[in-house]
């Protein structure tokens, strides 16, 4: 038997990190369209759209490696919640 997942979901979108000086201004613009495409993938997948609690863009800030240039902070990361009230 199969466990169901029926909690709430929040799609998140990172970037890497630029060097200051050539800094890019669309990094929030381009968080944002990865967790949108994620959400889009999933509601055509079937996952209701009353589901997904939220889709939030964190631009570079919140980098999963010591490099925040590292291309692994490019990423999107589907979170189950515990439930429908954060």
């Amino acid at each position: 038997m199969t466990a169901r997942i029926e909690h709430p979901i929040a799609v998140e979108g990172q970037v890497q990190a630029a060097p200051l000086v050539v800094k890019r201004p669309q990094d929030w613009t381009i968080s944002s369209a990865h967790a949108g495409n994620v959400r889009v993938m999933l509601q055509r997948l079937g996952v209701p759209e009353t589901r997904i609690n939220r889709n939030t863009a964190h631009g570079d800030n919140d980098p999963i490696s010591d490099d925040p240039m590292a291309q692994q902070n490019n990423r999107v990361s589907i979170v189950f919640l515990n439930s429908t009230k954060e």
